[in-house]
């Protein structure tokens, strides 16, 4: 730290980073120093943009001086090894999701971040959401009795376009399709609504409208067996006319829950909404799928790094979704569930 700020490096300048930069702004003891690109020309743009030093090798930000947390936000299949050897050098790591592209790489992060006294963080802003907190109190604290049944949907569209560059849409830079991408922030919600350990996977993974510029799923379906019982359900697609809101149903003793893209309602028994909670505010543009939860997210990350006080969202807590994901992947292929917890590729 220097004058008793916290300088942070950003990691990759793509779409997400921008996220990661605004939200930055105006939290107290921190300050954003510098951005890295292997893309000169992006790490300029944004360096430009928010003020600080542009850089276009990752080693140099691992091993500077002059920085003192790393944000990842590059392809997938760097997320470990990045994550890995900037914790190596002394660094506090927050990465996007997944926190990984293999279950293996996950692990080694967890155990790095464990000897290191706990250095990782990984985003799933949308654990920060009024509406998704307020879920899970409701289920945690039995308010409507037991949880008896929950399930999530994803349907969105993503054009060829989108798959048009050097990384996505491929199994050894992206790790995966719909579910490593998009579907994997509410995977994340739907699990830690549950409020259990996930203890079998079974489903299917397939290419129905993207076969001709992707290698990945563009479609899934998962069911979920969780602790003492539970069923959950998961569809994901990006295959689909157009981007739909996010939903996870809840079935509890007292009643039905409807969770709608960071709104909360009752299902009454005559198929009325009634709103339990409202977003303060909402995202917008083409990429409001992302929502509003980076700030609050790198808010509570960072009082815990200066606090000395232990990451909530931490490489454990980033590990469950992934999991999943990777096991429904094997369960694909094999076409048998699999039990977790699971040794992985």
């Amino acid at each position: 730290m220097s004058d008793n700020i916290f300088r942070i490096a950003i990691i990759g300048c793509g779409g997400i980073h921008h996220e990661h930069a605004r939200a930055l702004v105006g939290l107290p003891g921190v300050a954003l120093t510098q951005v890295c690109d292997i893309k000169p020309e992006r790490a300029d743009a944004s360096a430009a943009l928010y003020g600080c030093r542009a850089v276009y090798d990752a080693k140099t930000v691992f091993e500077s001086d002059e920085v003192d947390g790393v944000h990842i936000c590059t392809p997938h299949y760097l997320h470990g090894p990045m994550a890995i050897e900037a914790m190596r050098c002394g660094k506090y790591v927050l990465v996007e999701k997944p926190m990984a592209g293999n279950l293996a790489q996950a692990r080694e992060m967890i155990e790095v971040s464990d000897s290191l006294g706990g250095r990782l963080g990984v985003i799933f802003q949308n654990r920060y959401l009024e509406a998704a907190r307020r879920l899970r109190q409701i289920i945690a604290d039995r308010e409507m009795g037991e949880l008896l049944g929950i399930r999530g949907t994803v349907a969105w569209k993503r054009t060829p376009e989108y798959y048009s560059d050097d990384w996505h849409g491929r199994w050894a830079t992206e790790c995966g399709g719909v579910m490593m991408n998009q579907a994997i922030h509410k995977l994340d919600l739907l699990q830690w609504c549950a409020g259990r350990p996930a203890t079998r996977v079974s489903g299917r993974v397939s290419t129905d409208g993207l076969y001709e510029c992707i290698e990945v799923e563009d479609t899934a379906h998962i069911r979920i067996e969780f602790e003492g019982g539970l069923v959950g359900t998961f569809y994901a697609t990006v295959a689909g006319s157009e981007n739909e809101p996010v939903e996870i149903h809840t079935r509890l003793e007292g009643g039905r829950l409807l969770y709608r893209s960071g709104w909360l309602y009752r299902w009454e028994s005559d198929g009325r909404l009634t709103l339990l909670v409202a977003p303060e505010r909402q995202a917008k543009g083409d990429k409001a799928y992302w929502g509003i939860g980076h700030r609050a997210q790198l808010k509570d990350y960072y009082e815990s790094v200066l606090g000395g006080a232990p990451i909530w969202l931490d490489a454990r807590q980033g590990f469950g979704a992934l999991e999943i994901i990777r096991a429904l992947y094997a369960a694909s292929r094999g076409g048998q569930p699999i039990t977790l917890p699971w040794i992985g590729e």
